[in-house]
């Protein structure tokens, strides 16, 4: 048995009796509430909840045109039904387009079931959509919001490239505007020795299950710097698997590359300073000196060489220029900032 809240609207009891019968008889257990007039039915309305409404369509003091005005006031799709023996074609056609789901004569009621059945069903889907929808706009709602408040740049970009949907973090980042940006391609803002890998990376995902895109490149931001960022891109594919959009996450890395390459020259200096005393000690040759340290220096950038030796790589050849050999008291390094030659004493072989 299928539960029913039913609001029937008769004024025969006979008729009321027939009817609950045949809902009975199809499967239909009813919970009715059974009312009259205008009065009694505001009152049903307000003190409960129902799944169908059958209303008769002649009455002393109502009609089923004035039910259904009134159903209709508070419920756009709650299944109506018109049950009569004296409506005709016409007003039956004018009934349904005001909103009245089906009518059904009363010498027919087995035609009855089958229209609540339908409507019942379109009902309940009619529900099941409309919470599906609910929670879909509060998904993306959700999403709406935990994207504006992440710390990292959002974007679809499209097949060819093109961004189409940026984040405001995004724009932070590469320090162009979202309208700007969408007039550009990513190429077009990658620093010009990472756009072979990105490219070739675009396009292994566009092929059939290509894989995500995961890397560290580098972006020229509008005023002209250079950001490093951390890149994980991967495709949306349609229901034939055909890639639609990338989706792809970006962040700014560039004050970690920076700590990292602050480590490295410090580890390279410490090296260095290591070695060439522990070779001094040792009594190398000049020659010896010379070579491993334009080594070192050829390894670190001009300001990393002058901080620690107060040369430059071009002119390493000054340091020992007058040291004269390994085993001297003393050899001299140029102090820029002095303008004059200082001494560094050393310890005889």
């Amino acid at each position: 048995m299928t539960d029913l809240r039913l609001l029937l609207i008769e004024d025969s009891d006979d008729d009321a009796e027939l009817l609950m019968a045949e809902l009975t008889r199809c499967g239909y257990r009813c919970d009715t509430t059974r009312v009259s007039t205008r009065e009694g039915m505001r009152d049903a309305l307000d003190a409960s909840m129902f799944d169908v409404v059958i209303s008769d369509y002649r009455m002393p003091q109502f009609t089923g045109s004035d039910a259904l005005e009134m159903v209709r006031a508070r419920y756009s799709r709650l299944p109506f039904f018109i049950v009569s023996g004296t409506i005709g074609e016409e007003l039956a056609v004018d009934l349904i387009r005001s909103g009245a789901s089906d009518y059904v004569m009363k010498g027919k009621l087995a035609r009855l079931s089958l229209t609540v059945g339908r409507e019942l069903a379109g009902a309940r889907l009619s529900r099941e959509n409309a919470s599906l929808t609910h929670d879909l706009e509060r998904t993306r709602e959700r999403l709406a919001e935990t994207i504006a408040l992440a710390p990292v740049g959002i974007c679809h970009t499209s097949l060819s490239g093109r961004w189409l949907m940026v984040h405001e973090a995004l724009c932070d980042i590469l320090g162009y505007s979202a309208e700007e940006l969408r007039r550009k391609t990513f190429a077009e803002l990658t620093h010009p020795d990472d756009v072979a890998i990105s490219l070739a990376s675009r396009d292994a995902m566009l092929r059939p299950g290509g894989p995500a895109f995961r890397t560290e490149k580098r972006y020229i931001r509008k005023d002209g710097s250079v950001v490093w960022t951390y890149v994980a891109s991967t495709p949306v594919r349609d229901p034939d698997g055909e890639v639609e959009y990338f989706l792809t996450v970006i962040s700014d890395i560039t004050e970690r590359r920076r700590t990292q390459e602050e480590l490295r020259r410090r580890a390279l200096q410490q090296q260095a300073i290591a070695l060439f005393g522990h070779m001094v000690l040792a009594g190398c040759s000049r020659e010896m000196l010379l070579e491993e340290l334009t080594g070192r220096l050829l390894s670190l950038t001009d300001a990393d060489a002058a901080d620690m030796f107060g040369v430059a790589p071009s002119g390493e050849a000054r340091l020992l220029a007058s040291a004269g050999g390994c085993r001297t008291r003393s050899f001299r390094r140029w102090t820029p900032a002095a303008g004059r030659p200082s001494v560094m004493r050393s310890r005889s072989a």
